[in-house]
């Protein structure tokens, strides 16, 4: 399948390009695994952020839970490879653990949504409220948040103890209301992304497109991946209201017993004159 490039006109080659698929009830499964970590590290995930999506997504790819989430300035999740090692993932074979820094995209989306709440618990009347979006290319959305995957990488480096046993790796949200990626309406969005070979201490950076697209960038393989989340038997019938992740996020927050909602669950609907 060949489509053309938003910004340049130039063909995109989207045949061949690799895809790992996982059942969509992994990620339930994932929601259960980390609620076994307890209360002190469960509620260090911050919602807002979208720490908490990169967990229930992390864990279902790996296979298990973090055993550590941060609580007092380490890595915001750590992995123990001794017992899972998927072979897709890009992970060097002297690594015995895999940490995680998580970061989001900056926007004006959940800032506008934040008021919105506040507004509502002081009683107010928040309808008619509107903020500004523009739609961008994803190529362009990870050129311009280069500067936060450099952060990332800098406290990586100052927050792994081991850098000689430890996989290096980053988790980035993107959410549309903060930044539009135009191409979302393609199954795949790996063929359209940047090299992002500039993060030479970085064994893979994963993407979630919110809310069904999640994309790992390889420094080994030096391309990208589509890591697909929604697979389902021939016999089960797709859900109306939630994605699966929105799903596992939901059952998350009932977990954790958080009141204050999340900026992720949301539905996008035509609209109707």
């Amino acid at each position: 399948m060949i489509v053309t490039d938003e910004v340049s006109g130039a063909p995109v080659e989207l045949t061949g390009a690799p895809v790992v698929g996982i059942w969509h009830r992994t990620l339930v499964w994932a929601v259960d695994e980390l609620v076994k970590l307890g209360p002190d590290q469960l509620n260090s995930l911050k919602v807002r952020a979208g720490e908490h999506l990169a967990a229930i997504l992390t864990t279902s790819f790996m296979g298990v839970a973090p055993f550590q989430v941060d609580t007092h300035g380490g890595p915001d999740l750590l992995f123990d490879l001794s017992e899972k090692r998927p072979q897709f993932l890009p992970i060097p074979q002297s690594a015995l653990t895999a940490a995680f820094e998580v970061k989001s995209m900056r926007g004006s989306f959940r800032e506008f949504d934040s008021e919105i709440n506040r507004t509502n618990a002081r009683g107010g009347d928040a309808s008619g409220r509107s903020f500004l979006l523009r739609a961008q290319t994803a190529r362009e959305i990870l050129t311009q948040a280069r500067p936060l995957l450099d952060s990332a990488q800098t406290g990586l480096a100052s927050k792994v103890v081991n850098p000689d046993a430890t996989s290096r790796n980053i988790f980035l949200i993107v959410h549309p209301f903060d930044v539009l990626a135009v191409e979302l309406e393609h199954p795949v969005l790996g063929p359209f992304l940047p090299d992002l070979g500039y993060l030479s201490d970085i064994d893979s950076v994963w993407v979630l497109w919110v809310p069904d697209h999640l994309t790992m960038w390889s420094r080994e393989k030096k391309g990208w991946t589509d890591l697909m989340f929604d697979a389902m038997g021939p016999d089960e019938i797709p859900p109306q209201e939630l994605s699966p992740l929105q799903a596992a996020e939901v059952r998350f927050l009932s977990a954790r017993g958080d009141k204050d909602g999340s900026p992720y669950l949301f539905k996008i609907r035509d609209h109707e004159p």
